[in-house]
């Protein structure tokens, strides 16, 4: 399988426009449902404990960066977070679940904030897999999305009220001074 960077070299289309494809062909091909990934399908998904995705903050790592790593077996991975609240380690899970699909699963996978086609590709990969947008227009049911309907699709979706913003701004469904407002109010 060729990695998602020399598709979008040869096939011209955006890496966040791969990444969302992948992240639907997979929640196709695993016969996930419409709406929201829940925990209990998103553990048996990565082969982790559902405790791991539960909605307790955890202890601060201190690192900057989260860290996908192959094991010795060549079947399954470590993974190091840094993310301490649920919503943003689901978040970062799927990342790693995205790099693995973009680098072919190499032994090592950064999950940084370095500005790359990598981390494009995880972070669209995550926000797909976890929000699909079809799906949180269908949730919001309107063309005008309010800050109590970005917190009510957060929540449904277990995903971080940015994360909603972020999605409905990069797809035109509200605009980046609407967004500006939402994040001041926050």
């Amino acid at each position: 399988m060729a990695a998602a960077g020399e598709v979008s070299r040869a096939s011209g289309q955006p890496i966040w426009e791969i990444a969302e494809n992948s992240a639907k062909a997979l929640r196709r091909g695993l016969g996930i449902q419409a709406g929201p990934l829940k925990n209990t399908r998103l553990s048996e998904l990565l082969n982790t404990s559902k405790m791991h995705l539960g909605g307790r903050e955890s202890e601060p790592t201190g690192r900057r960066y989260g860290l996908r790593l192959k094991g010795e077996d060549g079947e399954s991975s470590l993974v190091s977070l840094c993310a301490r609240w649920f919503q943003g380690r689901r978040f970062e899970l799927c990342r790693t679940l995205g790099d693995a699909i973009w680098s072919g699963n190499d032994a090592l996978g950064p999950i940084t904030r370095a500005k790359t086609g990598r981390r494009k590709f995880q972070r669209a990969f995550a926000q797909c897999l976890l929000c699909p947008y079809e799906d949180l227009l269908a949730y919001v049911d309107t063309d005008a999305p309010s800050e109590d309907d970005v917190t009510a699709a957060a929540r449904n979706f277990h995903v971080s009220e940015r994360e909603i913003q972020t999605l409905l701004v990069n797809k035109g469904a509200i605009g980046r001074r609407q967004f500006d407002e939402m994040v001041e109010a926050a």
